[in-house]
C-alpha cells in the first residue's frame, strides 16, 4: 500500500556545500492522489530572496518532462516499499545532473524525510508537518 504524503511540510536546512547556499527555509506543499503526485516548493535564502518550482510526478515509474528556467528536468518515480524514489535527470545546455531522492514519513506520519543523493553526495532533509 502506498504512503499519502499530502500536507504541507516546512523546515530549515542549515548551511551546506550540497545546496550550494546558506542555510533556508524550505516549504513544500504536496498533493498526492495515487499515482499522481503533485509538489510545489518554496525556498527562501538570504539574497536570493523566494524561489518556486511546481513538479508533477506519476508514481508508476512512467517519465514526466518539465522544461522549467532554461532546463529540461526528467523524472522517474517509483515505489520501494513505503519508500518513493524520485530519480531526476536535468539538463541546461551541456551541464547534465543526475539527483536521486527518497522520500519516506517518519514520527507517525509528522516528519517527511527526503534523502537526496547528487555527485557522490548525500544529503538528508527532515520537514515537519505544518498545521492547517
Amino acid at each position: 500500500m502506498a504512503v499519502d504524503f499530502s500536507g504541507r511540510w516546512r523546515g530549515e536546512v542549515p548551511v551546506d556545500e550540497f545546496f550550494r547556499v546558506t542555510s533556508f527555509t524550505l516549504l513544500v506543499t504536496i498533493e498526492h492522489l495515487e499515482p499522481l503526485l503533485q509538489r510545489t516548493t518554496v525556498m527562501s535564502a538570504p539574497g536570493y530572496g523566494l524561489q518556486h518550482l511546481l513538479m508533477n510526478y506519476l508514481t508508476t515509474g512512467s517519465e514526466v518532462v518539465r522544461v522549467t528556467h532554461g532546463m529540461t528536468i526528467r523524472t522517474q518515480a517509483h515505489w520501494e516499499g513505503r519508500e518513493l524514489v524520485l530519480n531526476t535527470d536535468i539538463q541546461m545546455g551541456r551541464y547534465q545532473q543526475r539527483v536521486v531522492a527518497r522520500w519516506r514519513l517518519r514520527g507517525r506520519g509528522k516528519i517527511l524525510t527526503m534523502q537526496i543523493e547528487r555527485n557522490g553526495k548525500k544529503n538528508t532533509i527532515s520537514l515537519g508537518r505544518c498545521n492547517g
